[in-house]
């Protein structure tokens, strides 16, 4: 019966476990040379100065491997072989000796770390570690000096990390080889790619850039590759090693896009993260105008405007002309909208100016046209009721005046519930004449209607001031009440009264109040159970506050008769 011509090679490794306190070993599989296979006997001896014991059979002609279990807490220096056995002609197959092996790889390191401008991650490269049974690669990152596995690869020499942003720093690596015993090589020097950053001056014209050399080889070299308005890149300057920085001009609107190659020792380059300026040209500005200043309130206008709020503008202003300071409305470091605005002044009878000022961050000033507020005046004529109003006009709407409302209301605190007195008034009258209005108090508003639309959106409706015209005051209290008549309320009436601020109170003859209140309200001559007080006379006491600022103290008699 001839030998196997693989018998000296059953044994392929005997590895200590993880455990460090079992062996394991494993074999190739044989052929049967007569299909009459008996068994498979393991011997191992703890070292070289022992005997061959046996520590095993195994009679399934299958398996190939055994755990030698607790060996690896007596010594690492165990020695193992096999027998095959045949009952075809009795002979016993010999296998070589293998010893444990606890042999490290020889280091690996890297061929390159290099960021990747398809993926954006960072590209690691090696090359082939030449142990025997070399089984793969671990992957470490180096955080604060110390080195972390964050993954493993089997046949292959290269690697992508998408984990992290290029962007953000610069990433340190390191590599170990390991074998089929999962013993491994010495961990590598940290490797780390140039990491890229720079400045531009205010207007982007002046760039600086700087970099972290590559950390890992000996660079021979660096290259500064540029781009321009998204075109192709060219080598702007070859650098010595000892650089680290370097400076360009760029000129006015360009965009550049700009990496740093390094050239290694061992023939290998490296890539840099790329970073990115822009040079502002003078911009275009597609929106810088003040759509309306309106009133809104006794000495508060109401600002609203369109602006472009993109990246090349910083900042925006409102002048008020005339004014040493300028009020900041936006920031390009907030996404606030500034708009509608409410503005105070010191009074809403004067004519205010107001511009709209951008500003680049070149610094450069962007200036809206003039924008005012709309003062309404007027006075009485010689005719009773006759009063002549006029206002300036609202010039600066883009898309021109169409028409003037004049509203009228007889209320100061109710403008907003004001009823139109004349409607479409010529757009170009800024005076008018009001007739034969009978009202304790005449207050006038103009609206302006602007053209609909303009060419930023839609036209605007611009308020004025309001001018008020206050009749004499007059005031009338009754004598009496009838609780259950018709005259069954007891109330002042009169003219230019204000109501809410005047007050009156009522007594019975026994010095009881039985009522208080502002001129809004009235006395009904009941109690609140709804029970009626005695018919008798009664004092009132009224202090009463006129719209023109007048205030005048009244008292009297009431009779109250059921």
């Amino acid at each position: 019966m001839a030998w196997p011509s693989h018998a000296q090679h059953y044994l392929k490794r005997a590895c200590i476990q993880s455990n460090q306190t079992d062996i394991q070993l494993s074999w190739d599989l044989t052929q049967d040379p007569c299909g009459q296979f008996v068994e498979i006997e393991i011997f191992a001896r703890p070292n070289n100065f022992s005997p061959f014991s046996s520590i095993g059979t195994i009679t399934n002609f299958n398996q190939s491997n055994f755990t030698h279990s607790g060996a690896a807490a007596i010594t690492s220096t165990w020695s193992y072989q096999l027998i095959y056995r045949y009952l075809c002609n009795g002979i016993e197959y010999y296998g070589d000796t293998l010893y444990v092996d606890q042999i490290q790889p020889v280091p690996s390191t890297f061929d390159s770390v290099s960021y990747d401008p398809v993926s954006g991650g960072i590209f690691l490269g090696w090359s082939q570690n030449m142990a025997s049974d070399l089984y793969g690669y671990y992957l470490w990152e180096n955080q604060n000096g110390n080195n972390f596995k964050f993954d493993s690869v089997y046949n292959q020499l290269a690697y992508l990390d998408q984990r992290f942003d290029p962007n953000a720093g610069q990433l340190f690596y390191a590599l170990t080889a390991f074998d089929s015993c999962a013993n491994q090589s010495v961990i590598s020097a940290r490797h780390a790619s140039p990491f890229l950053s720079g400045t531009s001056s205010n207007c982007g014209s002046m760039v600086n850039i700087n970099w972290t050399p590559y950390m890992g080889h000996n660079t021979t070299y660096y290259e500064i590759y540029l781009r321009l308005n998204g075109g192709d890149y060219f080598i702007d300057a070859q650098l010595d090693p000892s650089e680290t920085s370097y400076q360009f001009q760029l000129a006015s609107g360009d965009q550049a896009e700009v990496y740093v190659r390094a050239g290694l020792g061992n023939g290998f380059t490296s890539r840099s993260n790329p970073v990115q300026f822009q040079a502002l040209d003078s911009f275009a500005v597609s929106a810088n105008y003040l759509r309306s200043v309106s009133w809104v309130a006794p000495n508060t206008f109401e600002i609203d405007a369109y602006f472009d709020p993109g990246v090349d503008f910083d900042s925006l202003y409102l002048l008020r002309l005339n004014e040493p300071k300028p009020l900041i409305l936006w920031s390009g470091l907030t996404s606030d909208a500034p708009y509608p605005y409410t503005y105070t002044t010191k009074s809403d009878t004067l004519i205010y100016s107001y511009v709209q000022m951008l500003t680049d961050r070149c610094g450069r000033h962007y200036y809206s046209d003039t924008a005012n507020n709309v003062v309404l005046s007027g006075r009485e004529t010689n005719v009773v009721d006759e009063y002549t109003l006029n206002w300036n006009p609202a010039i600066y709407l883009d898309g021109g005046i169409s028409s003037y409302s004049l509203y009228l209301g007889d209320d100061i605190p109710t403008y907003s519930t004001w009823n139109i007195h004349q409607n479409d008034l010529n757009d170009s009258t800024t005076t008018t004449l009001v007739t034969d209005e009978e009202l304790n108090i005449r207050c006038f508003q103009i609206v302006t209607e602007e053209n609909d639309p303009n060419q930023y959106g839609p036209g605007v409706r611009v308020y004025s001031n309001p001018r008020c015209f206050i009749q004499a005051p007059s005031i009338y209290f009754p004598n009496a009440i009838v609780v259950h008549g018709i005259n069954n309320e007891f109330r002042p009436i009169g003219l230019s009264i204000d109501k809410e601020n005047s007050s009156i109170e009522i007594y019975a003859k026994n010095g009881q109040r039985v009522f208080k209140g502002n001129l809004s309200s009235y006395w009904n001559g009941l109690h609140e159970d709804g029970s009626g007080y005695l018919t008798d006379s009664y004092l009132y006491i009224a202090d009463i506050q006129f719209l023109n600022g007048e205030r005048q103290h009244y008292s009297g008699l009431l009779t109250v008769i059921y």
